[in-house]
């Protein structure tokens, strides 16, 4: 595995994470560390926490130890951090919910991890989905 690699992960991304025995869960891991992401994808996550619980079959303690173990293998970054590029990022990405994410990977240079397909229209910056990332990681 490259150890350079440092990914933007979108929510999509970290909703899968909640699944048993996910792939995404084993790169979240890998990458622990390595992995940039808005904070405002974690209260997305606690704002669908009954979605999530329903889809995946888990019950709230689950659901609460989960979001623990994000913390700690993604780092969560406020606005101020990657602000300057919000209004470059509302213009170019084709969702203004994904703004967030694409002036975080603007800021950092880094790649967005995100199973969104509208994303990979922005020349700007790189998208990768979740087979493009076990490529990229060899697993």
């Amino acid at each position: 595995m490259k150890r350079d690699i440092f990914l933007v992960v979108n929510t999509n991304v970290l909703f899968s994470f909640f699944g048993k025995s996910t792939k995404t869960r084993e790169l979240v891991f890998l990458l622990s560390g390595r992995l940039i992401s808005p904070e405002f994808a974690i209260e997305e996550l606690i704002k669908h926490r009954s979605e999530v619980l329903r889809k995946v079959k888990i019950r709230d303690e689950e659901f609460e130890k989960l979001i623990s173990v994000l913390r700690r293998h993604v780092i969560f970054v406020g606005e101020d951090f990657y602000s300057e590029f919000i209004p470059l990022a509302f213009e170019i990405s084709p969702d203004p919910d994904d703004a967030d994410f694409v002036a975080l990977a603007l800021k950092t240079g880094a790649p967005l991890w995100s199973n969104d397909v509208r994303l990979k229209s922005i020349k700007e910056i790189t998208v990768l989905n979740t087979g493009d990332v076990i490529k990229l990681v060899n697993v």
